[in-house]
């Protein structure tokens, strides 16, 4: 019995000090192979990424440096916080282990047929320094398949399980390429309160209408739109409350789902209220807000029946796009009347 039980520790201990070998071994053929290492050590080098699948098709992001953000496809600004997690996962991908040989077949005729390209380019470079291939995801769903191909040395004949330490969720789920869920949803965004004026101008109560002038701290007038004629006295701190709501401002979604005709129909008409920002350099932000049709869904607290929605309305910037913005939450604050200052 004492003669079995010795051999079983023997062979356990063995089978784990062949276990240990194989993980050392396997760590230097990886350390040593250079179609390997995914990571790029420094993201300010990046410069351009070009994100392509056979699916929906393909997007490229370029770093804007005179204007401070990244562009999509050349004509939009890019979400911040989206090329953030990209750059996050070039610098923080690690490899959990190699594919089995079993699942190498599957895996690469994944990458083949509905994977994702990422061409990583670096210090403005016309060739991508390392291009990741998506092959599906991990049925444990904590790691992705990633083969890897650097221009100068070839393509890796091995895909990988990969993943970011400390990150719950797919890799792929950050390489999408839709542009509109790229763009940057701004509307005012001023988070040093970088602006002087405000008018707000109402179509349902033009005498509501008015003009915040603002130089800093407590130095506040209100005046009325049409007459011109300033609010007196003033309650400063409301006053003050309705600036800070210009912080930051997002619109919902560029989708608006509407044709073409419908978008048209939509910016003939006289905004219900209409927003100017002046900024401090000089520079206008010009908001037009359209009401949406209540059609009998929403009430007041009395029962009474509201006109208009009151989740969402419709904006635009004045060149001609037109895009969805939440009105309860979001906008309503800002769609106040003169008297709200007295």
């Amino acid at each position: 019995m004492k003669k079995n039980l010795i051999l079983l520790v023997v062979l356990v201990a063995l089978g784990g000090l062949a276990y240990l070998l194989f993980l050392n071994e396997s760590k230097n053929t990886l350390a040593s192979n250079p179609l390997s290492d995914f990571a790029i050590a420094d993201t300010a080098s990046v410069s351009k990424i070009f994100i392509s699948d056979k699916v929906t098709g393909q997007l490229e992001l370029i770093r804007d440096d005179s204007k401070g953000y990244w562009t999509v496809n050349g004509k939009y600004r890019a979400k911040d916080h989206s090329v953030k997690l990209l750059l996050e996962a070039f610098k923080n991908i690690k490899i959990k282990g190699p594919v089995t040989e079993k699942m190498k077949p599957t895996v690469i005729s994944n990458a083949a047929s509905t994977g994702k390209k990422i061409e990583i380019y670096t210090n403005s470079a016309s060739v991508p320094e390392k291009i990741w291939i998506s092959a599906g995801n991990t049925a444990d769903h904590h790691g992705d398949f990633f083969i890897l191909e650097i221009p100068e040395i070839g393509i890796s004949p091995d895909p990988f399980i990969v993943d970011i330490p400390m990150f719950a969720g797919f890799l792929t789920a950050r390489f999408f390429t839709a542009e509109n869920d790229w763009r940057y949803s701004g509307v005012f965004d001023y988070p040093k309160l970088e602006f002087s004026r405000i008018k707000v101008k109402q179509k349902d109560n033009p005498n509501q209408g008015f003009i915040l002038n603002w130089n800093g701290e407590n130095e506040i007038q209100v005046e009325e739109l049409l007459s011109g004629e300033e609010v007196s006295p003033l309650d400063s701190f409301i006053a003050k409350d309705y600036i800070l709501r210009y912080k930051k401002i997002h619109l919902e979604t560029h989708n608006n789902y509407l044709e073409t005709n419908q978008i048209d129909s939509v910016l003939s008409l006289t905004p219900h209220w209409e927003i100017t920002v002046t900024e401090n350099s000089g520079s206008e932000q010009k908001l037009e807000l359209f009401h949406l049709e209540g059609k009998g869904k929403y009430h007041d607290f009395e029962g009474n029946e509201l006109a208009y929605n009151q989740d969402m309305m419709y904006g635009t910037l004045g060149d001609g796009e037109l895009f969805k913005v939440q009105y309860g939450p979001v906008f309503k604050p800002l769609l106040v009347g003169l008297d709200y200052f007295k």
